[in-house]
């Protein structure tokens, strides 16, 4: 394997560890708690930027659901802090920690394996 291009032991490495619709992705066979990634997504070299923590006061009133179907029946709202602030927290979020024995771990509010699997996808 260390004779091929970067791009073909990436490609390679994707299609051999990801999940298909018959099966889970190729794993060790259990799952590193010791070693899980910071739930807080910093990324070196960007600017932390502080956001307002907003409470339930602060929601402006929900759309009824059938609207979301009517194109410009639910009105749109200016990017600022206070909006961008609230789409992350229902975007990214992290919803609970859990915790069993020593070990503690977060859910997100919009949990995501990071899978990707293309319409009609040959597996």
């Amino acid at each position: 394997m260390h004779d091929m291009e970067p791009l073909d032991m990436v490609m390679r490495y994707h299609l051999e560890t990801k999940h298909h619709l018959s099966r889970y992705a190729r794993s060790l066979g259990s799952l590193d708690w010791a070693n899980q990634p910071n739930p807080f997504r910093r990324f070196d070299g960007t600017v932390l930027i502080p956001l307002p923590i907003l409470g339930p006061e602060d929601d402006p009133l929900s759309p009824r659901y059938d609207d979301l179907y009517h194109p410009f029946t639910v009105p749109r709202a200016p990017v600022s802090t206070r909006t961008l602030s609230r789409f992350f927290e229902y975007a990214l979020a992290l919803s609970a920690w859990k915790q069993v024995g020593d070990t503690r771990w977060a859910l997100r509010s919009n949990p995501s394996s990071g899978t990707y699997i293309p319409p009609r996808a040959t597996c």
